[in-house]
Order: structure tokens, then C-alpha cells, then sequence
């Protein structure tokens, strides 16, 4: 190769790098929007508060989505204890049903 074809080659992965990384910012801001993660700050001359959208680390955004996996288990367990609750109530409410008749 020429240094001519190296030079373009080294821009044309550089745009595509800059690409990528653009890509993968958005998609870490658009999970902070989903988790409502917003840094909120005052204007020191109007004393307003401001959001601003935090970009967070990729662990950051595991670490919720393991939460919310975990919290998600947890609700099908209760369900499905809370149905077997009900069923073991109209069982016994049909012995006694049966005893008193």
C-alpha cells in the first residue's frame, strides 16, 4: 500500500470510529431517559433548575437491568404463590363445603 491509500483508510476508519462511538452514546442516553437518570442542577444566575440527561457507564446500565430482571422474578414467584393461595382456600372451602352437607 501506498501512503496515500494508508492515509485514506486511516480516515475512513476514523469516521467510522467516530460513527460508532456517536451511535453508542445514543444508545446509553436513551437507556438514562428509559431509567429517568437526570443530573439536576441551578442556574447560578437565574437560581432555575435545570435536567440534564446523564450518560451512563455500560456496568451502570447492567447493573439496573439485572435489578429489574431480578424484580421481575420475584413478581412471577408471588403470582404464582398468591394463585396457589387461592386455589388451597377454594379446596378447603369445598371440604367444608362437603363436611356440613
Amino acid at each position: 500500500m501506498t501512503k496515500e491509500e494508508l492515509l485514506e483508510q486511516n480516515v475512513k476508519l476514523e469516521i467510522d470510529n467516530h460513527s460508532f462511538l456517536n451511535k453508542e452514546q445514543y444508545l446509553r442516553k436513551e437507556f438514562a431517559k428509559a431509567f429517568n437518570w437526570y443530573d439536576i442542577y441551578r442556574d447560578k444566575y437565574t437560581q432555575a433548575e435545570n435536567k440534564a440527561i446523564q450518560t451512563p457507564s455500560w456496568e451502570e446500565i447492567f447493573v439496573e437491568v439485572g435489578k429489574l430482571l431480578s424484580k421481575q422474578s420475584t413478581l412471577k414467584i408471588r403470582d404464582g404463590l398468591e394463585k396457589a393461595e387461592l386455589s388451597i382456600n377454594s379446596l378447603f372451602q369445598l371440604i367444608n363445603d362437603l363436611q356440613n352437607n
